[in-house]
């Protein structure tokens, strides 16, 4: 008799890739598509789905992942926090994104974004297939001037974000090799997503970060220069700030302000009542979102907190925002040193899009972060900022 071999080996780089899977197909089809609102039971499964993958996960990062002590115990404490905030919150995904973090430990990430870009290439041209064929509904929707579709996604938002991520992957994975014709192409998809979707703050930071993954291509040394690399470093915290500060003149009725306010379609008055609504703990805690449609449906006002930064703040801590700003400093000082400036172009694209969606903060959109398990702590100061930008 013949014995089958297979070629699945039973390590952490096979099993990451395994999970986020399915937590890619979960979220996708179970949690963010018109099959939710078609068949209502699929959200339990999205739900069971999470608790399945995150035991697997941690059993994963102790018995498959090779730590040392003292990496085991720093890990061990991070998860303890997301834990904590867990508590708070019967969303699970911040839970989620600690393990899956940890497990990226040791994973080439352009591995993770050839892979990463098939995969939601897949979700998107089954999702948007299963609409066309009439299985599923095209919402659409005419909101704040802006005529918006879905093409078979929960919100037009949603279909807009992962087509962008999709472009930016695609970008970064053949921009060595990338002719006109292909900048060109790109261009075209944008402007068919752009005006489908009609997500203008996702599309024109799109725009913005493409224009600099092509001047990075003809000018790379540019982009290593000291007061680029200043500006990169620092740049998160200073959109955390500037969220703040902006919600802060809007309340007290600053002209540019309330003028901000319009061009980001009452962004910062939504925060607002929010801010004015909870306290900001530093383990975060359970917030009430009212989505447009949610509220067509029930005949409610909308709730919504699409700034990452406030909405990160006021979920999951005070001490996990303080903590995500620190670790992209972090990051983005390594992947310069380490002469990687289209990943800090990638992650920048999330930055700046998190002063008007929250997909900063979700791992499933935002898997830069799947980086910052590379982060070194125990050796940045602002002395040590100084030194490296003078490099």
């Amino acid at each position: 008799m013949y014995r089958i071999k297979s070629s699945f080996k039973l390590n952490n780089s096979n099993i990451f890739f395994l999970l986020w899977t399915a937590y890619t197909v979960l979220y996708c089809l179970f949690n963010s598509s018109e099959l939710v609102y078609k068949y209502t039971i699929l959200r339990r499964f999205f739900n069971f789905g999470q608790y399945g993958i995150s035991i697997i996960l941690i059993l994963n990062i102790i018995f498959l992942n090779k730590y040392n002590l003292k990496s085991m115990l720093k890990y061990l404490i991070f998860a303890l926090l997301s834990f904590l905030m867990q508590l708070n919150s019967t969303d699970m995904s911040m839970l989620l994104l600690t393990l899956f973090v940890i497990s990226a430990k040791g994973i080439d990430f352009k591995k993770i974004i050839k892979f990463d870009v098939i995969l939601k290439l897949s979700m998107v041209v089954i999702i948007v297939g299963l609409c066309l064929s009439g299985f599923i509904d095209n919402y659409s929707a005419e909101i704040n001037g802006n005529f918006k579709q879905a093409l078979g996604f929960s919100h037009p938002n949603t279909f807009g974000a992962l087509c962008y991520i999709i472009l930016i992957e695609y970008t970064i994975i053949k921009l060595n090799n990338m002719k006109f014709i292909h900048f060109v192409g790109v261009g075209a998809l944008w402007y068919f997503v752009l005006n489908i979707s009609g997500s203008r703050t996702m599309g024109y930071t799109f725009a913005l970060i493409y224009i600099l993954l092509i001047l990075y291509k003809y000018f790379p040394e540019t982009f290593y220069k000291l007061p680029t690399k200043i500006g990169f470093i620092i740049v998160t915290p200073l959109m955390m700030v500037a969220s703040f500060f902006a919600v802060k003149m809007y309340d007290n009725k600053i002209s540019w302000a309330i003028q901000l306010d319009n061009i980001l379609t009452t962004r910062l008055s939504s925060a607002l009542k929010f801010l004015k609504l909870y306290d900001i703990k530093l383990f975060g805690q359970e917030i009430e979102t009212i989505s447009t449609r949610a509220a067509n449906m029930n005949h409610t006002r909308t709730m919504i907190l699409d700034n990452a930064y406030i909405r990160g703040t006021l979920m999951y801590g005070l001490i996990f925002m303080i903590f995500l700003c620190i670790t992209y400093m972090m990051l983005i000082r390594y992947l310069l040193k380490n002469r990687k400036a289209e990943y800090v172009l990638f992650s920048l694209y999330f930055i700046f899009v998190g002063i008007g969606e929250s997909y900063m903060i979700n791992i499933i959109f935002n898997i830069t972060m799947l980086m910052l398990i590379e982060c070194k702590f125990e050796r940045f100061s602002l002395t040590d900022l100084i030194k490296f930008s003078k490099k």
